[in-house]
Protein backbone atom coordinates (compact mmCIF):
# COMPACT_ATOMS: atom_id res chain seq x y z
CA UNK A 1 0.00 0.00 0.00
CA UNK A 2 0.78 2.99 -0.57
CA UNK A 3 0.13 6.72 1.71
CA UNK A 4 -2.50 9.01 0.35
CA UNK A 5 -2.11 12.59 1.68
CA UNK A 6 -5.17 14.58 2.35
CA UNK A 7 -4.77 18.54 3.18
CA UNK A 8 -7.80 20.49 4.97
CA UNK A 9 -8.00 24.02 3.64
CA UNK A 10 -10.63 26.88 3.66
CA UNK A 11 -12.97 26.98 0.44
CA UNK A 12 -11.90 29.89 -0.90
CA UNK A 13 -10.35 30.46 -4.83
CA UNK A 14 -6.72 30.00 -4.80
CA UNK A 15 -5.76 27.55 -2.42
CA UNK A 16 -5.13 24.65 -4.64
CA UNK A 17 -2.79 26.41 -6.64
CA UNK A 18 -0.92 27.48 -3.39
CA UNK A 19 -0.87 24.13 -2.17
CA UNK A 20 0.52 22.49 -5.42
CA UNK A 21 2.58 25.49 -5.54
CA UNK A 22 4.35 25.00 -2.52
CA UNK A 23 4.72 21.39 -3.68
CA UNK A 24 6.86 22.53 -6.84
CA UNK A 25 9.26 25.08 -4.89
CA UNK A 26 10.07 21.70 -2.41
CA UNK A 27 10.62 19.49 -5.79
CA UNK A 28 7.81 17.22 -4.73
CA UNK A 29 5.69 15.77 -7.29
CA UNK A 30 2.43 15.05 -7.04
CA UNK A 31 1.04 12.40 -9.29
CA UNK A 32 -2.82 12.28 -8.51
CA UNK A 33 -5.16 14.46 -6.69
CA UNK A 34 -8.62 14.28 -5.93
CA UNK A 35 -10.57 17.38 -4.23
CA UNK A 36 -14.01 17.05 -2.44
CA UNK A 37 -15.28 20.83 -1.33
CA UNK A 38 -18.10 21.70 1.35
CA UNK A 39 -19.05 24.88 2.29
CA UNK A 40 -16.14 25.84 4.58
CA UNK A 41 -13.64 23.79 3.55
CA UNK A 42 -11.99 21.54 0.75
CA UNK A 43 -10.03 18.26 0.97
CA UNK A 44 -7.47 17.25 -1.23
CA UNK A 45 -6.14 13.89 -1.30
CA UNK A 46 -2.97 13.57 -3.24
CA UNK A 47 -0.14 10.81 -3.89
CA UNK A 48 3.01 12.44 -4.10
CA UNK A 49 6.44 10.80 -4.66
CA UNK A 50 8.09 12.21 -0.66
CA UNK A 51 4.78 11.99 1.45
CA UNK A 52 6.58 12.29 4.50
CA UNK A 53 8.48 15.33 3.68
CA UNK A 54 4.86 16.85 1.77
CA UNK A 55 3.22 16.26 4.73
CA UNK A 56 6.39 18.40 7.38
CA UNK A 57 6.44 20.96 4.59
CA UNK A 58 2.43 21.92 4.17
CA UNK A 59 2.63 21.13 7.98
CA UNK A 60 4.99 24.09 8.83
CA UNK A 61 3.17 26.60 6.35
CA UNK A 62 -0.03 25.83 8.84
CA UNK A 63 -2.25 22.62 6.58
CA UNK A 64 -3.67 20.05 8.56
CA UNK A 65 -2.44 17.16 6.83
CA UNK A 66 -3.95 13.70 7.16
CA UNK A 67 -2.01 10.47 6.14
CA UNK A 68 -3.78 7.30 4.74
CA UNK A 69 -2.83 4.17 3.52
CA UNK A 70 -4.43 3.54 0.30
CA UNK A 71 -4.39 0.82 -3.04
CA UNK A 72 -3.31 1.88 -5.84
CA UNK A 73 -3.93 -0.78 -8.60
CA UNK A 74 -2.58 -0.63 -12.46
CA UNK A 75 -5.75 -0.88 -14.92
CA UNK A 76 -5.05 -4.20 -17.37
CA UNK A 77 -5.60 -4.42 -20.42
CA UNK A 78 -8.45 -7.13 -19.66
CA UNK A 79 -10.68 -4.78 -17.71
CA UNK A 80 -11.36 -2.35 -20.54
CA UNK A 81 -13.41 0.43 -18.15
CA UNK A 82 -14.22 1.55 -14.84
CA UNK A 83 -17.22 -0.61 -14.72
CA UNK A 84 -15.19 -3.94 -15.11
CA UNK A 85 -12.63 -3.11 -11.97
CA UNK A 86 -16.14 -2.04 -9.79
CA UNK A 87 -17.52 -5.42 -10.55
CA UNK A 88 -14.47 -6.77 -8.88
CA UNK A 89 -14.24 -4.98 -5.52
CA UNK A 90 -18.32 -5.73 -5.18
CA UNK A 91 -16.94 -9.43 -5.75
CA UNK A 92 -14.73 -8.76 -3.02
CA UNK A 93 -17.75 -7.21 -0.72
CA UNK A 94 -15.57 -3.89 -0.09
CA UNK A 95 -17.01 -0.78 0.61
CA UNK A 96 -14.85 2.43 -1.25
CA UNK A 97 -14.26 5.31 1.17
CA UNK A 98 -12.48 7.39 -1.83
CA UNK A 99 -11.59 6.39 -5.26
CA UNK A 100 -9.75 8.65 -8.13
CA UNK A 101 -7.60 7.95 -11.02
CA UNK A 102 -4.31 9.31 -13.15
CA UNK A 103 -2.05 8.26 -15.55
CA UNK A 104 1.21 7.17 -14.61
CA UNK A 105 4.62 8.34 -16.01
CA UNK A 106 4.59 5.57 -17.99
CA UNK A 107 1.16 6.59 -19.48
CA UNK A 108 -0.72 3.37 -17.68
CA UNK A 109 -4.03 3.84 -15.84
CA UNK A 110 -3.94 3.95 -12.35
CA UNK A 111 -6.78 3.60 -9.90
CA UNK A 112 -6.46 4.70 -5.93
CA UNK A 113 -9.01 3.65 -3.12
CA UNK A 114 -9.28 3.36 0.17
CA UNK A 115 -11.34 0.85 2.10
CA UNK A 116 -11.88 -0.24 5.48
CA UNK A 117 -10.40 -4.14 4.74
CA UNK A 118 -7.45 -2.93 2.66
CA UNK A 119 -5.15 -5.61 3.41
CA UNK A 120 -8.21 -8.69 2.74
CA UNK A 121 -8.78 -6.26 -0.81
CA UNK A 122 -5.02 -5.93 -1.59
CA UNK A 123 -4.74 -9.77 -1.09
CA UNK A 124 -8.08 -10.49 -3.16
CA UNK A 125 -6.52 -8.21 -6.16
CA UNK A 126 -3.60 -9.50 -6.01
CA UNK A 127 -5.05 -13.13 -6.50
CA UNK A 128 -7.17 -12.04 -9.11
CA UNK A 129 -4.10 -10.97 -11.09
CA UNK A 130 -3.93 -7.28 -10.72
CA UNK A 131 -0.66 -5.16 -10.37
CA UNK A 132 -1.11 -3.36 -7.00
CA UNK A 133 1.67 -0.57 -6.31
CA UNK A 134 3.72 -0.81 -3.51
CA UNK A 135 5.96 2.01 -3.41
CA UNK A 136 6.01 5.07 -5.36
CA UNK A 137 8.90 4.36 -6.96
CA UNK A 138 6.94 2.14 -9.29
CA UNK A 139 5.12 5.27 -10.48
CA UNK A 140 8.43 7.16 -11.62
Amino acid sequence: MIKQLSVLVSNNPGNLFNVVEILKENNIECYGLSTYDATDFGVFHMIVDDPDRCNDVLSSKGYTVLERFVIAVRLQERFTNMSDFLKELKNARTNLDCIFTFVSHNQEPVIVFRTEDSFEVEKYLTDKGFHVYTSMKEFM
